[in-house]
């Protein structure tokens, strides 16, 4: 009976660090680490380019020493984002804050139910 209360794998997912959000005006930053196994392949990245480009925004993606356009599919594909890479969002614009909490929230979300 013990054995069936005892869920390790859903224990240590709650304690991963949150993304660090700041906000300055119209610039907003989030920092969040890569939690998902398989990382950020095609079909991850297609739904994080869509909810990127759902803001006015512009979001710059910054990992690895290069800054990329978060909503460039091509891009967010090439800069090879796997388990483990911190991953900054950058917005300046109207919607700044809404969308690198959205932006970084679909990183420390998505797979979840697979983790």
């Amino acid at each position: 009976m013990e054995d069936k209360l005892h869920h390790p794998k859903k224990n240590t997912s709650t304690k991963h660090k949150k993304a660090l959000i700041t906000v300055d005006g119209n610039h907003a930053e989030a920092t969040v680490i890569v939690r998902y196994p398989y990382g950020i392949h095609a079909r991850p990245a297609s739904a994080m380019v869509k909810t990127a480009s759902k803001f006015k925004s512009k979001i710059q993606l910054k990992t690895k020493g290069r800054s990329i356009d978060a909503k460039s599919i091509i891009m967010v594909i090439g800069v090879g984002l796997v388990k483990g890479t911190e991953v900054k969002f950058c917005a300046d614009g109207p919607d700044a804050e809404e969308a690198v909490k959205a932006l970084a929230e679909f990183i420390e979300s998505f797979g979840e139910e697979t983790c």
